[in-house]
């Protein structure tokens, strides 16, 4: 009878992360809460987005409350992803090895405080003006302000010729990334550095005698249950089965199934979402005095605590605050694999996910709003808007075409159901209206908002004709003028509505006006964006437009390839990639690691294709 009731108390709590699992199954949350409006099914946006796995964990009251996975690990095979499917954490690896060295400095094996060139004994951070005035110390390269170069590592091809760790640090091949140097004066300001995680690395090998990924088992992965997970690279053949493939966008595996990184702190762990939620836990029962395995309170509060004001940056997590909240957290960004971890520094909540595919991330934090929506996370859910009516005058106000700026319109129509506007991502996307005659988006914090009528917003900047619009954008209100109707089509309008060769034509003569208003890197991102995310000739359609008006840069021709590569177009694809390395050396726009990034990736990629 006892084992009866016990059963039964338990009932309740399995049934509540029951109903919390199916909402986030169908209804992933928006990106603005609208009430009656439903987010789209989880499996249907893996669908759009082409992301063939996603697994995630949830923390609540210092417990894994729910766990589950979908889709396939492994495409080819169909191997179903299970809550036991290894991921690469990618950067989420930097933080987990911040642990480890606060667990050596708690048992006083280790300073954070000294030149971190007395801690390494078989490489030496090069020295120059700059640390001569201000030695880098391990704190300052955990928390990104070492003044260290080198963002992040590509990785290798797990049959690829492999640099040692000292290699890697000196940029000498085969390592496929430059030199690791100080080129910012130490601790006065926070810049993302992969390169210094890993002048770290070396530190903690040389400092315990032990491999990377031997050190950290024993350190934090033992001690924290963490038993599927590992920083061994490349991945242990026994564990290579339960791994998920890597997927490039477009949904095409990565080759070899996933890359190798030899940088192990920086992007190297090996593991599921149960067992970094294992992470959170420590670090939360640590920040709140409870009984934890690694850490104590001062050493976690030493950790979250930010060096850089509004950068946010502890030593390996980053801290955020929302509203009253705040939370810990830390992504990641691997070839095909994409993560986030977040933990509450005010109570005992948080949530990993993890993804196998670079198209992955919107998804990914989609999940991760939807488990803060049903979870009711301080700082993430708001109560959903309610929504409101438009009078026939009102609505017709609306439907037409407005000038936000030289080149940029929003166009809005009628529709059955309400208003649409036309967008470059989704094509025509539905507004609903809320209190006050307001229209807003579902999918993106964007409104709309009639001027100068009866209780409306003035027309700004003397416009006097209530036909306008205002666009509000993080609180920024710009207002928009209404065209007439014989105004010719934009090239957004053109490239929105399928009319490619028509777009294209346009985009030029935009850029001949007015090439201030078609930024390379703004056509870059939108193309590449667009080109794997579902609108392909769209982005295909920026990026060749790209290389046309910034034919000098390296860059362009790497995302126009990268694209043809993955459309399938294999002679276009080497056209574009061999057009980047004539050009890589003399791109004006490109610092030395970056031309060496491009050079390398490019080089990889005319392998890739001449083997097909």
């Amino acid at each position: 009878m006892r084992v009866l009731i016990l059963s039964l108390l338990l009932l309740p709590s399995l049934a509540f992360a029951q109903d919390h699992r199916r909402a986030i199954e169908n209804n992933l949350a928006t990106v603005v809460p609208i009430e009656g409006v439903a987010g789209k099914p989880l499996a249907e946006r893996m669908k759009e987005l082409r992301v063939p796995a996603l697994s995630y964990a949830v923390v609540e009251d210092g417990k894994i409350v729910l766990a589950a996975a979908y889709g396939f690990a492994d495409v080819a095979s169909k191997t179903p992803a299970t809550t036991a499917t290894l991921f690469q954490a990618a950067s989420v690896s930097k933080p987990v090895a911040a642990m480890g060295a606060m667990e050596l400095v708690e048992r006083g094996k280790l300073a954070l405080d000294v030149p971190v060139n007395t801690l390494l004994l078989s490489w030496h951070l090069p020295d120059n003006d700059l640390t001569a005035a201000t030695p880098v110390t391990l704190r300052m390269l955990f928390s990104h302000s070492g003044g260290t170069t080198v963002h992040g590592f590509p990785g290798y091809a797990p049959g690829a010729p492999r640099p040692a760790l000292t290699a890697v640090l000196d940029g000498k091949p085969p390592a496929n990334t430059a030199a690791v140097v100080v080129d910012l004066a130490p601790n006065t300001k926070y810049r993302y550095s992969g390169g210094g995680i890993t002048v770290a690395q070396l530190a903690l090998e040389d400092q315990t005698g032990l491999a990377f990924p031997e050190f950290m088992r024993r350190t934090v992965l033992a001690p924290l249950g963490m038993s599927h997970s590992t920083y061994a690279q490349p991945l242990p053949p026994a564990r290579r089965a339960a791994a998920a493939t890597a997927y490039n966008p477009g949904a095409s595996e990565v080759p070899g199934k996933w890359h190798v990184y030899p940088e192990m702190a920086a992007a190297g762990l090996w593991t599921t979402p149960s067992d970094l939620a294992k992470v959170i836990i420590e670090m939360q029962d640590a920040l709140a005095g409870r009984p934890a395995k690694l850490l104590s309170i001062d050493a976690a509060r030493h950790m979250l605590t930010p060096r850089f004001g509004s950068d946010g940056v502890g030593l390996g997590f980053f801290v955020e605050q929302r509203g009253a909240a705040r939370y810990f957290t830390h992504n990641g960004s691997n070839e095909g694999f994409r993560s986030v971890l977040f933990g509450s520094m005010d109570g005992s909540r948080g949530a990993v996910v993890m993804v196998n595919a670079d198209t992955g991330a919107p998804l990914m934090m989609a999940v991760l709003n939807t488990i803060a929506r049903e979870y009711g996370w301080p700082g993430f859910a708001a109560a959903p808007l309610q929504r409101g009516t438009l009078s026939e005058d009102d609505a017709a106000r609306f439907a037409g075409r407005f000038e936000l700026a030289p080149g940029r319109v929003v166009q809005i129509r009628r529709a059955s159901g309400g208003l649409e506007l036309l967008d470059m991502a989704g094509g025509w996307v539905t507004l609903y209206p809320v209190a006050g005659g307001t229209l807003l988006r579902a999918d993106r914090d964007l409104r709309y908002e009639l001027c100068g009528a009866g209780s409306q917003p003035a027309c700004p900047d003397g416009l006097e004709n209530p036909s306008h619009i205002i666009v509000i954008q993080g609180g920024k209100r710009t207002p928009a003028k209404r065209l007439s109707s014989d105004a010719p089509l934009t090239a957004e309008e053109l490239l929105a509505a399928g009319e490619i060769e028509k777009g294209k034509a346009a985009l030029r003569e935009q850029f001949r006006a007015d090439p201030k208003s078609m930024p390379e890197n703004r056509l870059n991102d939108s193309g590449f964006a667009l080109a794997t995310t579902g609108r392909p000739a769209q982005g295909l359609a920026l990026l060749e437009i790209n290389t046309e008006l910034y034919p000098a840069s390296a860059n362009t021709w790497d995302s126009l390839a990268e694209v043809l590569a993955l459309a399938g177009r294999t002679a276009e694809a080497i056209a574009a990639t061999e057009e980047q390395l004539r050009r890589v050396d003399a791109d004006p726009g490109a610092s030395a690691e970056q031309k060496n990034f491009l050079r390398n990736m490019a080089l990889q990629r005319l392998k890739k294709l001449r083997s097909r």
